[in-house]
């Protein structure tokens, strides 16, 4: 993930305010990782409850050739659970 431009990343429409690269597991492999503003990502989840969404993240590498990726998203509410 070396070869990502990290000025054209977006997830849930927001850019990320920092960035680290980190051996988060134990499968031997630098992992990137993000991070955003939550005030600056745009859900459309129903303000004040928890919920499940779809959220894309989206970027360019530094040859050009395009990245995207969706999945869902877990909103939690003052620390509510389902």
């Amino acid at each position: 993930m070396r070869n990502l431009n990290v000025e054209t990343v977006k997830f849930a429409g927001a850019s990320p305010v920092k960035f680290e690269f980190q051996r988060e597991d134990r499968n031997k492999l630098t992992d990137m990782l993000l991070f955003f503003r939550i005030q600056d990502l745009q859900f459309n989840a129903v303000p004040f409850t928890s919920s499940i969404i779809t959220a894309t993240l989206t970027g360019t590498m530094k040859d050009g050739s395009a990245i995207t990726g969706t999945d869902s998203v877990r909103v939690v509410v003052n620390g509510e659970s389902d």
